[in-house]
């Protein structure tokens, strides 16, 4: 494994108060990353909707997208480029000014 966390073209995910780190295919996080941040903007959206976005956004993605979507967002959330909202859960892109 080298530093950016990559194995045999596997990336590792580490979300918030995660115990051990998930590895999923490198290209499969790039899509559904870039999708992610493509549907996202400031305002908090339901996971519903989010995943409906991202499946529009790849309507060729061979696996569960949802399954994707809630992994790989709990990578952009430790990382600070999403926002997971509670009561009720809701996303939205992380943005340089906080409330």
């Amino acid at each position: 494994m080298n530093s950016s966390g990559a194995r045999n073209n596997r990336i590792a995910l580490m979300g918030k108060g995660w115990q051990k780190p998930v590895y999923i295919d490198a290209d499969k996080f790039h899509a559904i990353a870039l999708a992610l941040l493509r549907v996202l903007d400031g305002n908090p959206i339901k996971f519903r909707e989010l995943v409906s976005r991202v499946s529009n956004e790849l309507p060729n993605f061979e696996d569960s997208v949802s399954w994707y979507t809630l992994s790989v967002s709990r990578e952009l959330e430790s990382r600070g480029q999403l926002i997971r909202h509670t009561s009720p859960v809701r996303y939205s892109q992380a943005t340089d000014k906080r409330d």
